[in-house]
């Protein structure tokens, strides 16, 4: 499980106010030569627009306890299933981050993760988390290449140890 993370002080960002902030910080790498730029941007749109891979059975066996009501009286149970998948963990940070957003509502400043979750509420996490693995992103774990497994493997183990 992830530890309760302070939530990312862009994370309330519209998409136009996070490309504005994304483009200031790439100014800051005009130093760099032409080439690693465009990898960088690249990258930075890659990861935006695709997101990171979820575990699709975690995510149907969450989207059908979000059916059936399993989570109303337990955020908290909630998080710490969701919060075992990295992928599915800052989909949810990034999404529930800008529903509220959209909707006006600002959490304090010395809100975490775990108090986004809460504020959420039923209604806004089905709306979330009753879709299917091709909606949150366009990779897939089985589609991960030997190297790639091998990396998301030490991250977990790192993650398990400390």
């Amino acid at each position: 499980m992830f530890p309760v993370l302070p939530i990312n002080q862009y994370a309330h960002l519209t998409g136009a106010e996070s490309e504005r902030v994304m483009r200031g910080a790439l100014e800051n790498f005009k130093n760099l030569n032409m080439q690693q730029n465009r990898h960088l941007t690249l990258a930075c749109k890659r990861v935006s627009e695709s997101w990171f891979p979820t575990n699709p059975d975690l995510l149907k066996k969450v989207s059908a306890g979000l059916k059936e009501g399993a989570y109303d009286l337990d955020p908290d149970f909630l998080y710490d299933e969701v919060s075992t998948d990295f992928g599915l963990f800052t989909y949810c940070l990034k999404g529930l981050s800008l529903m509220l957003l959209d909707e006006g509502i600002r959490l304090p400043d010395t809100a975490d993760s775990i108090d986004l979750f809460r504020h959420a509420g039923p209604a806004r996490l089905k709306k979330l988390l009753c879709v299917e693995p091709d909606q949150i992103s366009s990779h897939a774990l089985e589609d991960s290449s030997d190297v790639q497994a091998a990396r998301l493997k030490r991250i977990y183990a790192k993650r398990e140890r400390g």
